[in-house]
């Protein structure tokens, strides 16, 4: 790999992430559910897909971006075949995962036609209840927070319909308390799991009532510091429904399609290692990048301009903290890690995959580079749509000919020079938008297609039963790890302009 090229692909991610981090405090984050993610209809096609991204989302059991996870299913001569990989785990996790996976499909086989449905799915929700704890236990914690901020914030308002959303509040926070305890005996975790279920029920009923619209007007309001505490409120709830939803959809699904939870084999790939820092020299400057990459007089000199004017954001500080980074270590994410499985073992056909269904979902909506990498990649893959952040910790697989790799150098270059030019593109229109494309939180927090499938038509559509009035859009939280500014630990950035 041309090292030039390298050294210009990370210059331009790390001006567009330093960037929109000295931008950020000036607008609010924008979170429109999608027109296509609400269409009552749904065809078979994307049916299949909530479901992948179901079953990835039910492996990606912590936050932060090692449990990320990615599925596609293929065609094997007995069964379905769910290959799976992860942005960054070990051997032990990855194994677990694959037994999880197992035990999940083997129980709705094996008592699918012997439990009634309700409780069939409570079954499997209390399996990803528990495997989900990491999770689970910070969304709780996090949950009985903003719960009580968005209290407090009733109570300082003397108006009577805020007020009057005060008794459904206290109802949920009533519900949030209770004893995080699954160690001490199976009584303890039955119970955990119990009020867990209790407290999710009461999340569905509740926002299925006024209190949704409430939430959801409250965390559109302008005043930014007030706002805050509701759309994380909204974000979190809809996190804990979406438990209840996978488990739905994994029901649902096997009445649907049966065959996919037959004479399954589960593959889980290896994570791939962090590479060196990218970014030899360390105190780079926004100056230095632009002229790097910007032939254009007239451009360069309007973007020298503008960066010159975002100092006062510490720009240069931020490059050079960026640059510096010891984290700054990119990784292969999920879903190119299964992209490069697909062609190292020569699966190029539609017929090799499952139902002619190509496509690989992921626990999350893809990042923008990896957006990025498919758009551009001549295989055509489906992915999960883009949220749009950005994250620096990226790379490309290893390019080479021997069993472990499956791109080749010469498209590595040519996948690396369009991305670089794309991320340029993005950089100079920050400069001159002050703004970006993005979400604060990874995973939609509405479970996209989850309830549709509970009622298969004849005429080869599902026909959804949606709670309307909280319309939490399916995504996770970025990388899960996000501050309140958006920003996870691992450098994922967001930025984006309200349009409402």
């Amino acid at each position: 790999m041309n090292s030039t090229l390298i050294q210009h692909f990370y210059q331009a991610i790390v001006l567009e992430y330093s960037l929109i981090k000295s931008c950020r405090p000036n607008v609010r984050a924008a979170d429109h559910a999608s027109i296509k993610d609400n269409d009552p209809l749904l065809s078979r096609q994307q049916a299949f897909q909530s479901f992948v991204n179901k079953v990835a989302q039910i492996c990606d059991n912590a936050r932060g971006g090692p449990t990320v996870t990615a599925v596609v299913v293929l065609r094997g001569e007995c069964g379905p075949i769910y290959v799976f990989a992860s942005n960054g785990l070990h051997a032990d996790h990855l194994n677990a995962t694959k037994r999880f996976l197992c035990d999940i499909f083997s129980f709705v086989r094996d008592n699918y036609a012997n439990i009634k449905r309700k409780a069939l799915e409570k079954q499997i929700l209390w399996r990803i209840l528990l495997f989900n704890l990491p999770r689970l236990e910070d969304y709780l914690k996090l949950l009985d927070i903003y719960l009580e901020e968005c209290i407090c914030d009733c109570e300082r308002q003397d108006v009577p319909e805020i007020q009057e959303l005060l008794p459904e509040l206290l109802y949920l926070k009533e519900r949030v308390q209770f004893e995080m305890d699954i160690m001490s005996s199976e009584n303890a975790r039955s119970k955990f799991l119990s009020d867990t279920e209790t407290l999710i029920k009461a999340i569905r009923s509740k926002t299925d009532s006024t209190l949704g619209g409430a939430i959801q007007q409250r965390a559109r309001d302008e005043d930014l510091t007030r706002s805050e505490s509701w759309c994380e409120l909204r974000h979190y709830l809809g996190r804990l429904l979406s438990f209840r939803t996978a488990a739905e959809v994994i029901v649902s699904t096997y009445r649907i399609w049966s065959e996919l939870f037959l004479d399954f084999t589960v593959i889980p790939l290896p994570s791939g290692r962090p590479s060196p820092r990218p970014i030899s020299k360390t105190d780079l400057t926004a100056k230095e990048i632009i002229e790097s990459m910007i032939a254009d007089d007239k451009t360069r000199n309007i973007c020298l301009s503008q960066a010159e004017e975002m100092q006062k954001f510490g720009l240069d500080q931020l490059i050079a903290e960026q640059a510096s980074k010891k984290k700054f270590r990119p990784i292969v994410h999920a879903e190119v890690l299964v992209h490069n499985y697909l062609l190292r073992e020569k699966i190029l056909h539609e017929n090799e995959y499952w139902n002619r269904q190509i496509y690989i979902g992921s626990s999350k909506p893809t990042c923008r580079l990896c957006s990025y990498y498919f758009s551009i990649h001549p295989d055509r893959v489906n992915v999960r749509a883009t949220h749009n952040n950005l994250y620096p910790n990226w790379r490309l697989p290893d390019s080479g000919i021997d069993a472990t790799t499956g791109i080749d150098g010469k498209e590595k270059l040519s996948l690396m020079y369009t991305m670089t030019e794309k991320i340029r593109s993005d950089a100079i229109r920050t400069l001159d938008a002050r703004s970006s494309p993005g979400k604060k939180h990874d995973s939609n927090t509405y479970s996209g297609f989850a309830n549709s499938l509970k009622y298969w038509g004849g005429s080869g559509t599902l026909n959804i039963a949606y709670s309307n009035t909280f319309e939490l859009i399916d995504q996770d939280d970025s990388s899960d790890t996000d501050s309140a500014m958006g920003m996870d630990e691992d450098g994922g950035v967001s930025l984006n302009v309200d349009t409402d």
